[in-house]
């Protein structure tokens, strides 16, 4: 078995060619698409963890771009996310 590589988030910044605070605010604005290390808001008020991203939050943020770049809202990029995680058994085919 592999372990998860983790990436800092200017390296993630640079490959995905935004700014550091653009995947800060990607990061809180998608928290519920992305792993408990890419740094969720604290409930508390506090500071986290440095944020750590894995190659399955590469993969969102990189579709989180391109939703973006075609121009759809945050809004509409959330419900597409939400519609990619569905689980397979939720996925019903009616055969007759």
């Amino acid at each position: 078995m592999s372990e998860t590589r983790y990436r800092l988030p200017n390296e993630v910044a640079n490959q995905l060619q935004i700014s550091p605070s653009t995947l800060r605010r990607w990061s809180n604005e998608f928290a519920d698409y992305l792993s408990d290390a890419a740094g969720r808001a604290q409930p508390d008020g506090g500071r986290g963890a440095h944020r750590r991203y894995s190659d399955e939050d590469l993969e969102t943020l990189m579709t989180i771009k391109g939703l973006l770049a075609e121009g759809q809202t945050y809004i509409q990029v959330g419900r597409r996310l939400d519609a990619l995680r569905l689980p397979e058994d939720a996925l019903v085919v009616v055969a007759e």
